[in-house]
């Protein structure tokens, strides 16, 4: 699978080692398989000498101090370097660096540079299939991306740990694009916390603001959130050959890519569609999101502090 690494630059797609974005995709072999995108999360950037996605997730041999980004993304998918069957993979950057409000809004410009991208995709790949992996805000990139893109370009989108409000990917399904794109909410009771802050950063002043942690239900047919610490999702999953090592913390935001064995769930998603569709996975895997804090605190401190500290 040939992996090429893009950055969004203000709201441009720009090929890393400088080439022009369509000439570099009209040099591919047409190839049938799917296209995956890879979008990274807060606190990386392309031009960030520890923190680029490009030597660390998005690297066959990442080398990093931070076990959360010590993990190689393009590893766990089986994709090489370089390869001439026609596969490909695309790990794409954006300015995810200092706060979480100037990472927030960097995002929305990233999104448009990914539109950009997934548009030329389709352009050149008319009949290929195109996924998308993200992580944390990434996953906002990823939603917001949908908006003005014709139906069908994206098939299917997993999202982990999504650092995203439930209204901004409402807002994403409305589009023609999000009506046709599968989405598959990776989410988890470690991430509570994580959740919960974004919620009072972004939006201190609104009480009914949910993040996609609490998951969306099943309202829309095209949505499947997946808690991995769920039980009865575990032993799921060990069911369909797919068991999870684990969880590292009890608290963690990357447990979504850390675990062992999680990203052969995920290339089974993402390259083997036609054995993981979404109502196969609904049946085995939809169980209702729990509780949020059901896991990190005392149920009877829960119900003590919920009326005054935190988001139920």
């Amino acid at each position: 699978m040939t992996l090429l690494h893009l950055d969004a630059v203000g709201t441009q797609p720009k090929m890393a080692d400088g080439t022009d974005v369509a000439t570099a995709f009209a040099a591919l072999p047409s190839g049938s398989s799917t296209i995956i995108v890879l979008l990274h999360g807060f606190r990386y950037a392309p031009t960030a000498p520890h923190n680029s996605p490009h030597s660390t997730l998005y690297s066959l041999t990442p080398n990093s101090r931070l076990a959360r980004a010590n993990v190689s993304w393009v590893g766990g998918l089986g994709i090489e370097a370089e390869a001439t069957n026609g596969n490909l993979c695309i790990g794409f950057g954006w300015n995810a660096r200092g706060t979480i409000w100037r990472a927030n809004a960097q995002a929305q410009s990233a999104a448009i540079a990914l539109r950009t991208t997934l548009r030329l995709l389709r352009a050149r790949f008319a009949h290929r299939p195109i996924a998308i992996l993200a992580h944390s805000l990434g996953a906002r990139v990823a939603l917001e991306s949908l908006e003005g893109l014709s139906a069908d370009t994206v098939a299917r989108m997993v999202l982990m740990s999504p650092a995203v409000m439930q209204q901004h990917a409402q807002t994403a399904l409305k589009t023609p694009a999000g009506r046709s794109t599968e989405v598959i909410n990776i989410i988890s009771r470690q991430n509570d916390l994580y959740d919960a802050a974004l919620e009072w950063m972004l939006h201190p002043r609104d009480v009914q603001a949910k993040a996609l942690g609490d998951g969306l239900g099943h309202a829309q047919n095209n949505w499947l959130d997946i808690e991995i610490d769920h039980p009865q999702v575990s032993r799921a999953l060990m069911q369909i050959g797919h068991p999870l090592g684990p969880a590292p913390a009890t608290v963690c935001h990357w447990s979504c890519y850390t675990r062992d064995g999680i990203f052969d769930l995920y290339k089974a998603m993402l390259c083997k569609p036609r054995e993981t569709p979404l109502p196969y996975l609904r049946r085995h895997l939809g169980q209702p999101a729990t509780p949020r804090w059901s896991r990190l605190i005392n149920p009877d401190l829960r119900r003590m502090l919920l009326p005054f500290a935190l988001k139920s």
